[in-house]
C-alpha cells in the first residue's frame, strides 16, 4: 500500500511542532516551556511571544508565565484574575482562541493591554 505525502513528508509544521512535543518532554518549569514555545511553536503560528498559563482554580486566579519577549518591566510570572479581561482569560472563560488579526482590533477589544505595550504585533 502506498503512503500518503504527508505521512513520508511531514510539512514544516508538523516537523516543528515533533521538535516542540520533544522538547517539552525536558523543560523543567513553565517559563522554560514558555520561553520554548515562543522559539519554537512561535514562527510556526506567526507568534511574537507565547505565554503559558495555569488555572488557580480555589483562588479563581491564572498564573501567567510569560513568554522571554514579554513587555520590559512586566513580570516574569503573573497572576491574573480570570475575570479580567484578557485575551488568555477570554478564551479560557469562553474555551475558544481569541484571533485578532490587526493592532485597532486589539485596541478596541483589550484597550487597558494596549496601552501597555508596544503597537504593531
Amino acid at each position: 500500500m502506498e503512503q500518503s505525502p504527508r505521512e513520508t513528508q511531514p510539512t514544516d509544521a508538523i516537523t516543528e511542532l515533533y521538535r516542540l512535543a520533544v522538547v517539552a518532554g525536558w523543560v523543567n518549569s513553565f517559563t522554560e516551556l514558555s520561553e520554548k514555545l515562543t522559539a519554537i511553536a512561535g514562527p510556526v503560528l506567526g507568534a511574537a511571544n507565547i505565554a503559558v498559563a495555569r488555572v488557580v482554580p480555589r483562588e479563581h486566579l491564572l498564573r501567567v508565565y510569560q513568554g522571554p519577549t514579554a513587555m520590559w518591566g512586566t513580570s516574569q510570572i503573573r497572576m491574573v484574575h480570570l475575570d479580567e479581561p484578557t485575551p488568555l482569560t477570554d478564551a479560557i472563560r469562553n474555551n475558544s482562541p481569541i484571533l485578532l488579526h490587526t493592532t485597532e482590533e486589539f485596541t478596541a477589544r483589550y484597550p487597558i493591554i494596549a496601552g501597555r505595550v508596544e503597537p504593531g504585533f
